[in-house]
């Protein structure tokens, strides 16, 4: 998908959010934010938002010093998620598929964007997609693809989400599956990397690995060669958040399970949902890509 004027505010919002977690000093805020505002009124609309907003967190991590300005978070969030997991892993009992309900239990954690700064109560947002349906849901395409594949592959998104992540992969363990879990390469927003996984004891269940790249979704001419080989070689991709469908849904060059909660107008009116609705959509390959 492609930017909006949307994306415009959106970029201001996540600069001010992350200055104010490295700094209270109003000259190196006002360093970044002025930049933030030349950058949003110089971006190219018809790149990705994904493509547009990496540049801007490299961009404030070199005005302040700072590789990690969510770090903090990021662990609070995680222990935040560790901390309900045992009951998420009880709400499997309470509905017939397990499965199509760990991947509703994995898009709950999904909230968890500290980027754009929505607040939330976790434990509710949990019980309550749990309980309901997805706007789009093409789970019928998945269970046909898994009759026959050997290889699952999933990008993961933020920290905190990471944990009910877990279940979606011990969920998916009985099929047989290789099953890979990529993260970022390195930080950035609290989107989750080796270390994450690590704490959370993710890469006790499936093999973890990373992009090869910190930027935000799938840049595919970022990643490193391995994370590109299990990529294409996969025989399902199921991708985590906005970044992932950002960044796949117009240039993807295989098929690719989005799994998200549209959190802003333009991605909700992109997969045509209302804002706040979840979706498991199956994107096909683009000609070209």
């Amino acid at each position: 998908m492609k930017a909006g004027f949307e994306c415009m505010p959106c970029i201001l919002t996540q600069a001010l959010n992350t200055a104010r977690l490295v700094t209270d000093d109003r000259e190196t805020m006002a360093r970044v934010m002025a930049a933030a505002h030349d950058y949003s009124r110089d971006m190219n609309l018809a790149l990705t938002p994904t493509t547009l907003c990496t540049p801007l967190y490299r961009m404030i991590e070199e005005l302040t010093g700072d590789p990690d300005p969510y770090a903090g978070m990021k662990r609070k969030y995680n222990d935040l998620a560790l901390e309900l997991y045992p009951e998420a892993c009880k709400l499997l009992e309470d509905y017939p598929d397990r499965l199509h309900t760990a991947l509703k239990l994995a898009v709950a954690g999904n909230i968890i964007d500290l980027g754009i700064g929505m607040k939330f109560d976790l434990a509710e947002v949990v019980a309550e997609v749990a309980a309901g349906d997805f706007a789009v849901d093409d789970y019928d395409s998945l269970q046909a693809d898994l009759k026959t594949a050997r290889s699952l592959l999933i990008l993961g998104d933020n920290t905190g989400e990471i944990v009910f992540d877990k279940i979606l992969v011990e969920e998916l363990r009985p099929y047989g599956l290789v099953l890979t879990y990529a993260v970022k390469a390195g930080p950035i927003i609290n989107d989750s990397t080796l270390e994450d996984a690590s704490y959370v004891g993710l890469d006790g269940l499936c093999r973890v690995i990373t992009s090869g790249s910190n930027g935000i979704g799938t840049p595919l001419a970022e990643v490193s060669r391995e994370f590109r080989e299990v990529f294409d070689r996969a025989d399902i991709v199921i991708g985590k958040g906005h970044g992932h469908y950002e960044s796949l849904s117009s240039s993807t060059p295989r098929p690719v399970y989005c799994l998200l909660r549209a959190k802003c107008s333009l991605v909700a009116a992109s997969l045509g949902i209302n804002l706040g609705g979840v979706a498991f959509k199956l994107i096909e390959p683009v000609a070209g890509s």
